[in-house]
Order: structure tokens, then sequence, then C-alpha cells
């Protein structure tokens, strides 16, 4: 598989009942170096973090310190709100009804207070305002529209809450709890590393790959 899609490299495992059955490890940590994966290392989880997040806002929820249908103009009683946003609910945002855009439309409107905002809280503060202003994709509850911001919203409704981040949250309450004790945040790897410590990531160009050292946007 690893061969057919032109990937630097692949792992895999069988789990029964909780324990690895099976597990291997294919393929380089960055290509046009010779150094190879093993089944210890580590992998970047992207979207992933959506299911987490879900499940952290159940916890939140089960807290009592939260509510699925509390809408968007009661979580954020002091934000001017898109009339449209007004009575999108909690759940929306965790499940692509919410009208939102996959991406932060006219970002340039706040990238200068982005790049100024001192931690990751106040960088999701900055566009979760910035996107409850702007008009939806479509109009809420509608349709299903995968949306990356929307669940960049539901992370700050919990940090709101909590007055924790959502880096805190999740370690706390999803990482630790299941001893998923090798996770972290951010890139892995170094291109500028001899013998990489880590599966580095890629960008296929034409069918080409190319390391590249980058990750999502931290929020």
């Amino acid at each position: 598989i690893r061969q057919q899609y032109n990937l630097p490299s692949l792992s895999a495992a069988i789990l029964k009942d909780g324990v690895v059955n099976r597990i291997g490890a294919t393929g380089v940590r960055e290509i046009g170096k010779e150094t190879k994966v093993t089944t210890n290392d580590k992998y970047h989880l992207g979207s992933a973090t959506k299911s987490m997040t879900a499940t952290l806002a159940a916890i939140i929820i089960e807290e009592g310190k939260l509510k699925w249908k509390a809408t968007l103009s009661d979580l954020f009683p002091e934000l001017e709100i898109h009339e449209a946003y007004k009575d999108v609910t909690f759940d929306m945002l965790l499940s692509h009804r919410s009208g939102m855009f996959r991406g932060i439309p006219q970002y340039e409107e706040i990238a200068q207070a982005m790049e100024s905002a001192p931690g990751v809280i106040e960088k999701r503060s900055i566009v979760s305002a910035h996107l409850l202003l702007k008009s939806p994709e479509f109009k809420p509850d509608t349709k299903d529209s995968y949306s990356n911001v929307a669940y960049v919203v539901a992370a700050h409704v919990l940090e709101r809450i909590t007055k924790r981040s959502w880096e805190e949250l999740i370690t706390e309450k999803i990482f630790s709890k299941l001893s998923m004790n090798s996770c972290g945040f951010g890139p892995l790897g170094n291109i500028h590393e001899a013998t990489p410590s880590a599966p580095i990531a890629h960008i296929s160009k034409q069918g080409t790959l190319t390391p590249i050292f980058t990750d999502n946007s931290p929020i």
C-alpha cells in the first residue's frame, strides 16, 4: 500500500480487546534519507482531534457546565454576532451544520492582531469574534458542510467556560484518561536534521514528494 500510493512511510496495528496483537512499520522518516520508521515513531493526527474535541465537550456537558443546545448568542453575549448565527446551537458547530466556512474568510482583516496575540487562547478569541461577525457560507442547519473553523469556535467555547486552554483540557480529560502519554502538539521532526528523529511531513507536487516542516495552525 505504501508503494502503491508513493508514501514516505506507513504504520499499522491490530488491536484485540485493547491489546496490540500485530504491529508494523515500513518506509523512511524522510524521503531522500535512509532512517527507517519504527513501530515507536509518532505520527501527525489531524482532524482526528475533532472527535476528541466532541468527546471533551460531552465531558464538560456532563459536568453541568454547558448545554448542547446553548446558542452562540448565549455563549458570546458580549460580541456583535451576525443575525444568521444568533440561534446556531453548540451542537451545530460539532456536526458541521453551523453554516461556517471550511477556513477563515477575509483572514487579512485579523492577520496583524493574530500575529501580536500573546497566546493560543487569545488567537482563538480573535478568530471566533471575526467568524461570528461574518455572514455564513449557507443558512445554518440546512445542510452538512465540513468546517475546520467551527471547531475552533467550539474549542474556544470550552476555554471560556473552564478558563483553561483547549490544550490543557484535552490533555487532562482525554489523553491522560486513555493513557495517550506520547501525545503532543505541533509539527514532528525537523527537516534540518541529518538523521530525522521522527516522521517528517511531506507535500506532493505532480507526484514528487518534498519534505516540509509544517503543521496545522496552532489554533
